[in-house]
Parts: C-alpha cells; structure tokens; sequence
C-alpha cells in the first residue's frame, strides 16, 4: 500500500497547512483570500497525483489486467445455471482463485486512494466554505502572484444544486486531481468490483453444500454472498464518490437478481427434472429431492432477512457520514434503500416454490392422509356415541401417527 500511504501523506501535508494558516491569511488579507493559496496548493497537488497515479497504473499493469479480465468474463459468458454446475479442474480453480485475489488487492487499493481524495475533498469544501462573493485574482503585474484557478482543466463532473456553487466548489471540481480519481473509479474500479462481486457469486453456487447445523437448513450460498456482499458495498462506501455509489449498486442489484436469486430458482426448477431413479431406489430419492427443494426455499427467505440486516447495518454505518458531505448523505441512503426492492423479488420465488411444493407434494399426500384419518367416522351421532367419540379421540391420534412423515422431505436427515 504504497502508494495510499504516499498520497495520504501529501493530502495531511496540505491540510495542515490550510489549517495553520487559514486563521492567519483571514486575518491580514480578508476572508475567503485563503481560497487562492489553497488553488496554488491543489495546482502542486496536482501535478504530483498525476505523476503518482500514472506510476501505480504502470507498476500494476492495470490497463492490461483489466483488459483480459472482462475480454475473458465477455468470452465465457453463459447462463448462471451452467456455471453453478460447472466443475474447474484443480488447475482452473488455482487459477480463478489467483485472479480472485489479486483483483480483490487492487480495488482495494483503488478504493484507498480514492478515499483519500473524497476525505479531502470534503475538508477543502468544508473548511473554505465562502460567505461572500468569489475572491478577486491578485494583479497580473505582480511576479509572485497566487494563481487562480485554470479555465483550461476539463472536467466532466458537475455541481449539484443543494452542494452549493461556492467559489470552494468551483475550486475542487475544477482540480485535476478530479478527473484523476473519477478516472480510476469509472476505468477500473467498477468494472473490476462488479467482476470481483459476480465471481465470487458463481462460486458460492459451484461450491454450494447443505449447511445441516443452520436453522432453518440452507446451503451456504447465502451466507457467503452476503458476507462478500457486505465486503464490496463498505468498500464502495469508503470511495466517498456519490456517482460511483449510483452506478455501482444498480449493476450489484443485477447481478443479486440475475446471478444469485434467479440461479436458485432454476435449481429449484431442476430438482424434479431429473429422473425419480429406479423402483427400489424410487422413493429414497424422492425424499432427497424434496429436502433439496425445501432446502433452496430455505436459501430465499434467509436471503431476504440477510438483505434487510445488510442494508440497515449500512444505512448505520459511520463509512457514510465520515466520507460523505452532508447533502450526498441523502443520495448514499436512498441508493442503500434500493437494494430493499430485492426482498420482493425473493419473496415472490419463495411464494412460487412454496405453491408448486404445496401442489405437487403436500396436496396429493395430504388428500391421502385426510380420507385414512377420517375412514369409519360419522357425524350422526347421540349423546352417548359423541362422548365416546370426544374420548377416543381416534381423528387425532390417527392424525398424530402419520404426521411425523408426511410433510417432512427425509426422515432419515432429522
């Protein structure tokens, strides 16, 4: 972390300086004068961030890495049912898990610089916030005069209305060391988070097994893509960047809508595809298929209280009001927010499976059950036959016999 720890260091070193001599150039130049050094601070900030970005992005060999990655992920695109079943061979899976590392290295490496930037960012906003009119240039004429900010920076970013179009604004946005970072995020750190994110989520349905000692029993899909999840989105947080954060998730919620819960569903769809077996082994693997079916329906609505914890521990965390102005908090929780409109989606296949579950196992063995439970009974009785009846209590008890295997998928896994 080289290269964090560098711009860190040059970011304090500056902060410092408008910190000490704020009070003082207010003093016996006017309020709002310390805007012109810190534009000569951010034009020497400047310089040095391109010089130390274009290195990290030689060093690392970024370009290319990232090039190949999303060439080959474009190349190999199939269907989330596909790569859920797919087995890697041991050189394939040394491999993913290689490229799955080092990715995971450098966006959160990127996503410490840029954090950086946003932390300063917002003490150079908040701390030359001006009251007044925009400070006027110093005179030409003067050899070692402060210079004021360069009409010839392009920048694509814009001021939002409720930030303020303070000269302190103008200032930041017109910086170089802006595009600088807003390069970094939209050229590699989104494409690589989202190809880290949905990765790591056909691996959690590669490597899916039935985790017996949960309550209720579920694969471990869920809680490994919501621990991965949970890393990706404070990482994007920490990037204190508002359009990154809009971008970014609405591709995350494709990617859980798509590759996450739309894999469960069509394993849900494959449980009784495959032939029941043989006549001995018929109805041992029936029982298995059910617990399976069940198990998936499980991984749904585990995976809607996972989404609501997830999002209120985010909506919680003090990543949002450390790195983010007071007006870009809104837009942070409101993007946090929609993540929620997953849980219906998640509900919306469970209630699917639950209803095919119900007619196509429960329903016919229930039918069953009903007319054994009550064979012999009739409800034309007197006064003597009905306490007799209320003593036996032969509905129940018939009931209470069978009830321990019929709704069950496998007796035998309790």
């Amino acid at each position: 972390m080289y290269y964090i720890a560098m711009v860190t260091g040059l970011f304090e070193s500056i902060a410092v300086i408008v910190d000490q001599h704020q009070p003082i150039v207010d003093k016996y130049y006017g309020e709002g004068k310390m805007l012109l050094v810190a534009q000569r601070l951010m034009n020497e900030c400047d310089r040095v961030i391109k010089g130390w970005v274009e290195g990290w992005e030689e060093e690392r060999d970024i370009k290319r890495k990232t090039f190949e990655l999303l060439a080959f992920q474009r190349a190999s695109q199939v269907s989330g049912a596909q790569k859920a079943t797919i087995q890697l061979t041991a050189a394939e899976s040394e491999e993913e898990a290689s490229n799955a590392k080092e990715v995971d290295k450098i966006i959160s490496e990127i996503a410490g610089l840029v954090g950086r930037w946003g932390l300063f960012r917002r003490f150079l906003l908040e701390r030359l916030k001006a009251n007044g009119e925009i400070p006027s240039p110093p005179s030409q004429k003067d050899g070692d005069e402060l210079s004021t900010i360069d009409p010839n920076i392009n920048t694509e970013d814009t001021v939002d209305e409720t930030a303020g179009d303070g000269p302190e604004v103008a200032m930041v946005h017109a910086a170089a060391s802006t595009g600088i970072f807003s390069k970094l995020t939209e050229e590699y750190y989104e494409p690589l988070e989202l190809w880290h994110l949905r990765n790591s989520v056909e691996k959690a349905h590669r490597l899916s097994t039935i985790d017996r000692g949960s309550i209720p029993v579920t694969t471990t899909t869920p809680d490994d893509v919501f621990f991965i999840l949970q890393t990706a989105l404070s990482r994007l947080l920490s990037t204190a960047s508002l359009p990154n954060v809009e971008k970014t998730i609405a591709t995350v919620r494709h990617i859980l809508e798509k590759d996450y819960a739309a894999v469960i569903r069509r394993k849900m769809d494959d449980v009784y595809r495959s032939s029941t077996g043989s006549a001995v082994g018929g109805q041992k693997n029936e029982k298995a298929q059910q617990e399976t079916f069940i198990t998936l329906l499980n991984d749904l609505d585990v995976s809607s209280s996972h989404m609501e914890r997830l999002v209120k521990d985010l909506h919680s965390s003090p990543i949002i009001e450390q790195h983010f102005l007071q007006w870009e908090m809104d837009g942070v929780h409101e993007q946090l927010e929609g993540l929620l409109k997953l849980i219906p989606t998640f509900r919306a296949m469970l209630k699917s499976g639950l209803e095919e579950l119900f007619n196509q196992i429960i329903r016919p063995k229930l039918r069953a059950i009903l007319q054994d439970v009550y064979k012999d009974q009739t409800y034309l009785l007197d006064d003597d036959s009905y306490a007799a009846a209320e003593s036996n209590d032969l509905v129940r008890k018939r009931f209470i016999k069978v009830g321990p295997d019929w709704h069950r998928p496998s007796a035998d896994n309790q």
